[in-house]
């Protein structure tokens, strides 16, 4: 069990890492004005980022899904477990659409505040993070 609650942070954090970039792309083209686009495509988009904030704006926000990995992986490894334990017959295709459904929903109030805090933050740029900053000193 622990094993697999390590191997599912690594695996987690690897995909984070990898998919961070795609994911920061995708945020800024569904968020644009549809009326006013800001940008022409996904490249565009990619690129602008890049030439605005070079590499680092691809990753803006990147530690609160990373901190979220392993607490939503122990929910999800050890809820899953639990509820398999509870069944009957745990080996069914039945019992593993109920496990995985209730351990989705335990994790879904732990997923979606860090989702919320990971796209705000995405969306900032370079001069209203200084903004921020400024009025809390």
């Amino acid at each position: 069990m622990a094993l697999d609650f390590i191997a599912g942070c690594l695996g987690g954090s690897a995909g984070i890492v990898v998919g961070y970039p795609l994911d920061t792309v995708k945020v800024h083209m569904q968020t644009q004005d549809y009326r006013n686009p800001k940008y022409k495509g996904s490249w565009h988009c990619f690129r602008t980022i890049i030439a605005k904030e070079s590499v680092a704006g691809l990753y803006r926000g990147m530690t609160s899904p990373m901190t979220g990995v392993a607490m939503v992986n122990a929910i999800t490894f050890g809820v899953y477990g639990l509820t398999q334990k509870h069944m009957t017959n745990s080996d069914s295709l039945a019992s593993h659409f109920i496990a995985g459904t209730i351990a989705g929903i335990a994790q879904s109030p732990i997923c979606s505040p860090i989702e919320l805090a990971k796209t705000r933050i995405q969306l900032q740029t370079s001069s209203e993070k200084l903004q921020v900053l400024a009025s809390t000193s």
